[in-house]
């Protein structure tokens, strides 16, 4: 609202006129916001612009100009708006910043949630008589991500439970996603669904999909591609692409995936949708829940097979589902209930009574896909059985095949 100018004439003759020089000698900053990941124009229109920790006095010698250093208590300017060009501008006295980056915060509110972030500024030092201009892109400012954190109904997420998101759909299980994912724009983590789809078939025909398969005549490099594999979400768009016209019927474990509920939002961040997880995506899962509360023995392996005779399979002969169960009681029920929620209902994963396998996105050839079984001693195996049998009839010999949708964000 104000400025600062000074000059100076020497003479002594009088003059109905003298031209003096002014210069400015304090130093102008200009903050010009544009809309970057997650914005359009308009979410800009009430952002907020903040000068911090500036010292706002300054004294100058009336006889040359000269200024003093910057003094008095740190202060938070707000810069006025120019209402033609949008520019948000201030003056402060020249001055040397502790913290530069510290100087300029933006703070927008979108779909609810309010985001603060700093300018990256390398300027410390602020001369007088210039100006400083810095093009802003606004970008979503995205919270930290970790395992077990509560993936919220409005797309949101938070690591101890908060009322007004909407229900909690789903836990991360992964801060980490696959290149594919974060070229699709999911970079963050995956998300685990609370419940099972029950009693479903992968495909109801044999024969290759077309979509890839992970296997080798070498089964250290066939164990290592299984383990690798976090492209459920490629496999799913796969699918659903390819098969457009009967993917919904030809493919009852991809289409249970792609229509769970409930839906997280995709207004304040995106995410992909639910999915069929892949063998690594499950892996993962089970990785990183298991030891939440029960150390992974370092014997744990997986090992792909195909036989349909003796059923030889991967296994890891420990407490498996029992500490990823109480691992998700711990989250959902001790927890929530302790931050003052009502306790949240979870299918729990299981083995026997009745046999239960999980299937997976990931295809072995045209008779075989891979599903997670929690055996009747706690062991644990991920095979690919044979497509003509277990895949077309989802309640083979009373082993039920279950669907745990995933999404990425």
């Amino acid at each position: 609202m104000s400025d600062l100018l000074f000059g100076s004439a020497t003479g002594s003759d009088a003059s109905s006129s003298e031209n003096i020089a002014l210069t400015h000698k304090l130093s102008k900053i200009e903050v010009n916001l544009s809309p970057g990941y997650g914005y359009v124009a308009s979410d800009l229109d009430a952002a907020e612009v903040h000068l911090n920790n500036v010292k706002p006095t300054v004294t100058i010698d009336p006889t040359d100009g000269t200024l003093g250093s910057a003094s008095g208590d740190a202060i938070t300017i707000t810069p006025r708006k120019d209402a033609t060009t949008g520019t948000y501008e201030a003056v402060i006295p020249p001055q040397t910043l502790s913290n530069p980056d510290g100087l300029i915060t933006v703070t927008t509110t979108k779909g609810g949630v309010t985001s603060t972030s700093s300018v990256i500024n390398e300027v410390s030092t602020f001369a007088e008589n210039t100006k400083y201009v810095y093009n802003v892109s606004v970008d979503k400012l995205v919270p930290e991500v970790h395992v077990g954190d509560y993936f919220y109904e409005d797309g949101t997420w938070s690591t101890n439970y908060k009322k007004g998101h909407g229900a909690v759909v789903g836990l991360v299980f992964s801060t980490e996603t696959s290149a594919a994912d974060k070229a699709a724009g999911y970079p963050h983590g995956y998300v685990v669904a609370l419940t099972n789809v029950n009693n479903v078939a992968w495909s109801t025909s044999a024969g290759l999909t077309g979509m890839g398969v992970v296997a080798d005549s070498n089964r250290d490099i066939w164990k290592a591609a299984v383990l690798a594999d976090l492209d459920g979400l490629s496999h799913t768009n796969y699918i659903k692409e390819n098969y457009a016209s009967t993917y919904t019927s030809a493919f009852p474990a991809f289409n249970a995936a792609l229509n769970y509920t409930p839906v997280a939002s995709k207004t304040t961040y995106d995410n992909s949708g639910w999915y069929l997880p892949s063998t690594g995506q499950l892996y993962v899962f089970l990785y990183n829940f298991c030891n939440k509360i029960t150390s992974w023995p370092s014997t744990a392996w997986f090992m792909p097979t195909y036989s349909h005779c003796d059923g030889v399979g991967a296994y890891v002969q420990t407490e498996t589902r029992t500490p990823l169960n109480n691992y998700l009681n711990q989250r959902l029920n001790t927890d929530v209930v302790n931050a003052g929620g009502t306790a949240i209902p979870y299918s729990v994963f299981d083995g026997y009574s009745p046999s239960r396998n999980y299937w997976t996105s990931t295809e072995y050839n045209a008779d075989f896909a891979y599903w997670l079984h929690f055996g009747g001693n706690e062991s644990l195996w991920l095979l690919a059985w044979h497509q003509n049998m277990e895949k077309t009839k989802a309640n083979q010999n009373g082993i039920q095949y279950f669907v745990r949708p995933v999404l990425a964000f």
